[in-house]
């Protein structure tokens, strides 16, 4: 730069230093920004590692208390194989033999919890029972009813029914199919209806289930008392030769007894069933709650959230399939015990009944509505859930706002697909509404006063 003055070298050493500053300012704030973004980075990945941890960790609470309770119930009943993990190649011949013999006996203990039902006169329908006075000795001697169909060779059938229908359902298909459910609803827990919160009424759901089992004992010892069948000096028809009025009689004891035990094992088994559903009802109603809300507050786009409904209905597939009919089939049994339950209180003499029977009957009743009740109430709040879905389609298309960035052909195409949806769950191979729910207890609650008429003929 020849011939430049001295302000022109001074202005030109100043643009190199102001250009010097310039290039370091903009090198630091790109290394800040880098800085910022990997700060930002790594908080996101702290953030999803703890809420990873989170759900693991009350997952696993969840299986350790729910879950393995629920499995070790299986086990208990036969219908699930001890050490399950392990195949069956590498189990020892001893567990081979035991998963095989263990479940014949358990339905040889079933069926013959029916037969010293049928033999003692221990009948759970009954609150008071029928005798007659000899003539010539003056014994008096506990008659069974004449209703042998309806109230101990049905009940025979569907109990061996439904447990061999649990073997081939728990041993055979996919035994762990309620793990799978659990774990796949446990990582889309939505903020209203948090992961806690669904762990603690799942094991809510087994603790009134499993506290039904001492109920019905207790009712069962009221029971004995109410029917006589421990008074030595009345004795009972189907073994009267062995049973002599006055004294003590070891058979009968004996037999009292194995009924007593028998009710256990066949509530046991009425309870297996009863978990299964109301769980899977409760984790597919947690499931739609969470794309429902999902949708609404725009975390799931309208593709991903006709993906995840394709998943609700392949849960209700298997749901409604043999889950519902081994359901049904209880609901048969609870709901026949639970009309002669009350026949046998509302219509007896009134003269014969004492207060330990009235006791008896009100417990007979409460304890077959429990069981009733409870799987009705579940598939009627399932189907109402299912029901939301239908409409969904058609709210966001009232609130267009909600997805402006969406096209008008995904909006329609939302709204096509989830009028088309006919999901609820099905109870006797029929979907099952509220509505029906209140059109039974109507129905029962007005038949139950107005009529009046023998069936002793069944």
């Amino acid at each position: 730069m020849a011939g430049a003055g001295p302000n022109d070298r001074t202005r030109v050493a100043y643009l190199r230093g102001s250009s010097r500053r310039t290039g370091m300012e903009a090198s630091t704030g790109m290394e800040a920004d880098l800085n910022i973004q990997h700060s930002s980075n790594a908080t996101l990945i702290v953030s999803y590692n703890a809420a990873e941890t989170q759900t693991s960790e009350t997952l696993e609470q969840c299986r350790k208390t729910m879950l393995n309770t629920y499995l070790i119930l299986l086990k208990t009943v036969g219908w699930r194989r001890f050490r399950a993990k392990k195949h069956d190649l590498e189990q020892p011949l001893r567990i081979k033999l035991l998963n095989f013999i263990y479940p014949i006996i358990f339905l040889v203990l079933v069926l013959a919890s029916n037969a010293t039902e049928w033999i003692t006169c221990f009948s759970r329908n009954q609150v008071t029972s029928t005798t007659t006075m000899s003539n010539t000795s003056g014994a008096v001697t506990i008659n069974c009813r004449s209703q042998i169909l309806a109230t101990e060779v049905l009940p025979i059938a569907f109990n061996a029914i439904a447990y061999l229908w649990g073997i081939y359902l728990f041993r055979f298909t996919d035994p762990e199919y309620l793990s799978t459910l659990m774990e796949t609803v446990f990582l889309r827990c939505s903020d209203s209806y948090s992961q806690k919160r669904l762990k603690r009424v799942l094991q809510i759901f087994l603790a009134l289930c499993m506290a039904w089992i001492p109920f019905t004992f207790c009712a069962n010892i009221v029971r004995i008392f109410s029917l006589q069948l421990l008074d030595d000096n009345i004795s009972i028809e189907s073994i009267s030769e062995v049973n002599t009025p006055g004294s003590p009689s070891p058979l009968r004891y004996f037999l009292v007894i194995l009924t007593l035990a028998g009710y256990i094992i066949v509530d046991l088994v009425y309870i297996s069933v009863l978990i299964n559903y109301v769980s899977q009802c409760q984790l597919i109603i947690v499931f739609i709650t969470s794309i429902t809300e999902g949708v609404r507050n725009k975390s799931l786009s309208l593709e991903e959230a006709s993906k995840v409904m394709f998943r609700v209905q392949e849960f209700l597939e298997t749901l409604n399939g043999h889950f519902a009919n081994m359901q049904s089939l209880c609901l048969v049994i609870f709901v026949g015990a639970l009309f002669f339950s009350a026949k046998d209180l509302l219509y007896s003499n009134s003269s014969s009944l004492g207060t330990l029977s009235v006791i008896a009957g009100l417990l007979n009743i409460i304890q077959w509505i429990i069981v009733a009740a409870f799987p009705l109430i579940q598939a009627a709040r399932l189907t109402r859930h299912c029901s939301k879905l239908r409409s969904l389609g058609l709210e966001i298309a009232a609130r267009p706002y909600i997805y402006s960035d969406a096209t008008q052909e995904s909006l329609d195409g939302f709204l096509l697909f989830t009028s088309s949806t006919r999901y609820a769950a099905n109870l006797f191979c029929f979907p099952f509404y509220t509505k029906y729910l209140i059109i039974c207890i109507v129905v029962v609650g007005f038949a139950g006063s107005l009529l009046k008429f023998p069936i002793e003929w069944i």
